[in-house]
């Protein structure tokens, strides 16, 4: 294996002209320097943000590290970032949300990282910046596993595994499942199950080196029909590896699944609330200690605050 080998930094973009940059400039910092940047126009063709997307990628048109794909319309963030994934040149793969970014020596850390330890995929902590307030946190995972298929599987089942612009895979381990499946939210969290039932070896890498932003944007998807849909799949996903847990992890994970889907069709005031609520009686006890129970907040159940 070469001593630095060729990292793809893939970048679906959807309707986030004014991030773009931002991300881009992120990536050609890297203190790495054997990268390329694999930017997806996901936008629909008539589109101003189409538009947009391309004058800003011409900016770097005589940059050899920008690789650019135009789909012509919207096939979302799993088949763009499958697309970014084939025609990739890069024995490692890392990616970025369009409104996020990497601190210089993120690459570095990581492939140096994987590369001493022989991971196959690692995950790491992440910082979150909230663009209104300016207020920053660093996620940290509570070190409370091991890094054994079973443990991760726990882990990832009763806590979730998050952070996908944490997350650095070597090509061939995305190949092998399949890349990313379709599914319109939950997507970091379906790619590393798979992963983990795929029995790599994965690392933790306890450094924050990507930056995550909230930003208030209409192409989130949080609370609606489709994040729905997509909770209803995850569901349908993990229920045959919850025999992996103890009935009280059941519980949980479906108490997790079964609340987000009650508070949105409530906030849709969708009827449908009806049935996820009766079906939460039976969790009553982690009700109580969801909303009563003082104790640390944590982001998913997995990362605390630092």
């Amino acid at each position: 294996m070469p001593k630095n080998p060729l990292v793809s930094i893939i970048m679906p973009t959807y309707n986030r002209p004014k991030t773009l940059k931002r991300a881009i400039d992120s990536c050609l910092n890297q203190t790495y320097s054997n990268i390329e940047v694999v930017i997806i126009n996901d936008n629909n063709i008539n589109s101003i943000a189409y538009k947009e997307t391309k004058e800003i990628v011409k900016s770097y048109r005589k940059n050899e590290k920008i690789i650019y794909l135009e789909l012509g319309k919207n096939i979302g963030a799993c088949k763009a970032r499958n697309k970014g994934i084939e025609i990739s040149k890069g024995e490692y793969i890392s990616f970025l949300d369009d409104d996020d970014e990497f601190i210089p020596k993120y690459i570095e850390k990581s492939i140096n990282y994987m590369i001493k330890n022989n991971y196959e995929v690692i995950f790491g902590d992440l910082t979150l910046i909230d663009d209104e307030t300016g207020n920053k946190k660093i996620l940290k995972y509570k070190k409370n596993f091991n890094l054994t298929k079973e443990s991760l599987l726990k882990k990832h089942l009763i806590e979730i595994i998050s952070g996908g612009i944490t997350f650095v895979y070597k090509k061939k381990v995305l190949i092998e499942i399949g890349g990313f499946y379709d599914i319109s939210a939950s997507q970091e969290y379906i790619v590393m199950l798979n992963t983990i039932l795929g029995g790599y070896k994965i690392g933790y890498f306890e450094f924050s080196g990507a930056i995550g932003h909230i930003v208030k944007n209409s192409s989130k998807i949080t609370g609606s029909q489709k994040a729905i849909d997509a909770k209803k799949e995850v569901l349908r996903l993990v229920k045959p590896h919850l025999f992996h847990l103890k009935i009280n992890d059941r519980r949980k994970v479906i108490f997790r699944l079964y609340l987000f889907m009650f508070l949105n069709y409530l906030k849709a005031k969708n009827l449908k609330f009806i049935f996820y609520g009766i079906n939460l009686c039976l969790y009553l006890d982690l009700l109580i200690l969801k909303f009563f129970k003082k104790e640390e907040q944590t982001l998913e159940g997995n990362i605390i605050y630092k």
